[in-house]
């Protein structure tokens, strides 16, 4: 127990020497302040009964020191504004790729301006490209050049599709015959990647999707069976109507998007041509060009 100091003492024996004080609360406010000046001057602070003399076992508090303190909520909300705030300003710098833009194929570089480090690309792409020229078929097959990654061989048209096209396109099958034997001599995979428009899918009653793994099993076959081409270095991809190769305003007025690529790749063969076009001549622009032919 605390030991009472001699100032709390002498409150309570002056407490037990009055004790009408004590027990009329009104009459000790009444009777200290009319004799404030016969107390002594450590009584005269204790003059309300709330006062933390009134017990004798009281003890004084000692004042709690002021201390910062941050709520686990408060914390949580300022680091999700922070990383919200990161992100915002991180989209910007981010380029998301969309399937539905236009390959711009007058972007991509070619090998005259630029040469590839492989010597095997390099190779192949001029014989290929000597090829196309001896056959006179510049208008079915277009030529693209990645530097150190990939040889795009696109087929225009459906010209290799349609019935009866091996009887009447001699030239263009023997073409594409000597064009994929060039390829089998390279080390890499050989990926067939079917296109199709969205108005040829409407015509034949089909979708965008089927018709292009159609045309790329189509001449899966073809080069399997007449070139030789090895099963295991070769296989084929659709994308429909994903990756338009005019722009929408071209599709539009009738222009065939149909083609069929083969890519020679060192690292992704089903990679797309590089630089596509801005996002408002993708899908949007050509939903907006069907919408107003209609």
């Amino acid at each position: 127990m605390l030991k009472p100091k001699p100032q709390v003492i002498r409150q309570a024996l002056w407490r037990v020497a009055s004790p009408a004080l004590v027990q009329d609360p009104q009459s000790q406010r009444q009777d200290i302040s009319e004799n404030a000046t016969e107390l002594p001057p450590d009584l005269k602070e204790a003059t309300s009964i709330d006062s933390q003399y009134f017990d004798i076992f009281s003890r004084p508090v000692p004042p709690r020191s002021a201390s910062w303190s941050i709520w686990w909520s408060d914390l949580m909300m300022t680091m999700f504004i922070m990383f919200a705030a990161l992100y915002a300003f991180q989209i910007p710098k981010t380029s998301l790729p969309v399937h539905s833009d236009p390959v711009l194929l007058a972007q991509a570089t070619s090998a005259k301006t630029l040469l590839s480090a492989d010597p095997i690309l390099d190779r192949i792409y001029g014989q290929l490209a000597a090829t196309i020229k001896r056959f006179e078929q510049e208008t079915m097959f277009t030529l693209h050049l990645v530097p150190d990654s990939a040889i795009h061989l696109i087929i225009h048209g459906n010209t290799l599709f349609s019935p009866g096209a091996k009887k009447n396109n001699t030239s263009l099958h023997l073409c594409l015959q000597e064009l994929a034997l060039i390829m089998r001599s390279s080390p890499y995979d050989l990926a067939v990647i079917g296109h199709a428009s969205p108005y040829e899918a409407q015509a034949k009653k089909t979708d965008a999707w089927t018709l292009s793994v159609n045309k790329s099993s189509a001449v899966l076959a073809y080069l399997t069976q007449q070139a030789s081409f090895p099963s295991h270095r070769i296989y084929i991809v659709g994308y429909g109507d994903q990756r338009p190769l005019g722009t929408s305003v071209e599709l539009a007025q009738g222009h065939e998007d149909g083609r069929v690529e083969l890519v020679l790749s060192t690292v992704n063969t089903t990679a797309p041509l590089p630089h596509p076009q801005e996002s408002e001549q993708g899908f949007r622009q050509w939903l907006a060009a069907s919408t107003q032919g209609e």
